[in-house]
């Protein structure tokens, strides 16, 4: 089975066991659990959710993972079984436990062997190929927001997401998401600054709002993009509350708590220079998302087809793939590695001569 068709299948099971559902336990605080967050549908039913482990360690956004006697079992309605190897066990432990009258969720059938997020798709909408410089990349480069056919057709598609109003399906923005409630707890703030460079139109500040709107906090969002977007943007009614600016520049004295580069700098030539640029504001997190990285650096064209879930035309972009190491050490002296993770949803492995490239997500939190 591939990945999103036991996705879907996951998540109609959700909703049909979810619904009217108010006490929820979603069993298990490790990497599945992690993923049924991050790619399901479950996120929509958070403010229900506990989160519980036989060895309770640490938190998962705004939740404090609790251990299994913390749990008023009587009260609970559902409990999501987050686990492929020990589902059965889990299953026998709810079974035997005498307080516990609510519905068992499971996600796996008997016989099926690999963890859903360890299916595959198919990823032929996106190739790399390496040239010899970034010069050479960028006239190889074909498309982008340079394009005002690729900007227009962008535009229209994010005005019609912003416009449904409806709960969305975050997938990779889920770590956003749970890093900002990490941020404001830990901050102990009623407002958030939020830079956003690379943000596009808006499209992650419309993906979690759905979220954002039900804490009670204020956020304040600002996206540092080009020229183009930004004239796009102040041209039109802003009723999102979102500032737009064309430079970090005009960021000064606008000092934000969480920094978010959204895929954008590997198409960025001076990266390292707006990475330096970012790390004087000093904000409390830093956040990578959807990132090439291998065992070496080195210059490609990133070839885009219409064969994937979100492209919709054809793209050929300049793209540096970064030395893992070296993009986290540009970081060292100010903060530490906090998380990463293999974005297996929206981007694949390519290899490229005897290098794996593999797309992920890096977020920091500064140093104490």
């Amino acid at each position: 089975m591939e990945l999103e068709q036991k996705i879907q299948k996951i998540n109609l099971k959700l909703r049909q066991s979810l619904k009217g559902k108010e006490n929820i336990v979603v069993r298990g605080s490790g990497i599945h659990t992690e993923k049924l967050l991050c790619l399901t549908c479950i996120i929509d039913f958070w403010d229900k959710i506990s989160i519980v482990d036989k060895r309770p360690y640490g938190m998962i956004g705004n939740k404090t993972v609790k251990g299994i006697d913390e749990i008023q079992w009587n009260l609970v309605d559902a409990v999501i079984i987050s686990s492929l190897t020990y589902q059965k066990d889990m299953e026998n432990e709810l079974l035997a436990n005498e307080s516990f009258n609510g519905e068992i969720i499971q996600l796996y059938d008997e016989g099926e062997s690999s963890q859903f997020f360890e299916l595959q798709k198919d990823y032929n909408f996106l190739t790399l190929e390496k040239a010899p410089s970034w010069k050479v990349a960028a006239q190889k480069s074909k498309a982008g927001y340079a394009d005002e056919d690729i900007l227009q057709f962008d535009y229209k598609e994010f005005i019609e997401h912003r416009d449904r109003r409806e709960k969305n399906l975050i997938r990779h923005h889920y770590d956003v998401l749970f890093y900002m409630l990490k941020t404001v707890v830990q901050l102990q703030k009623k407002e958030l600054s939020v830079l956003d460079f690379g943000g596009g139109f808006g499209t992650v500040f419309v993906d979690l709002q759905y979220y954002l709107k039900n804490l009670d906090i204020s956020f304040k969002w600002t996206i540092v993009e080009q020229e183009k977007i930004v004239e796009q943007c102040t041209q039109e009614p802003n009723d999102m509350g979102i500032i737009f600016e064309n430079s970090l520049e005009n960021m000064s004295g606008k000092e934000p708590d969480l920094a978010l580069f959204g895929s954008c700098l590997q198409y960025i030539e001076n990266y390292d220079e707006i990475i330096r640029k970012v790390i004087i504001f000093h904000p409390h997190r830093i956040a990578i998302l959807k990132t090439p990285v291998s065992d070496e650096t080195f210059v490609t064209v990133q070839h885009v087809n219409r064969m994937g879930n979100y492209n919709h035309y054809i793209g050929d972009y300049a793209c540096r793939v970064m030395k893992e190491e070296d993009l986290i050490s540009l970081f060292s002296d100010h903060y530490r590695l906090e998380d990463s993770a293999e974005d297996v949803f929206n981007a694949p492995d390519n290899h490229l001569g005897n290098h794996i490239v593999k797309w992920k997500d890096f977020f920091f939190e500064l140093s104490k």
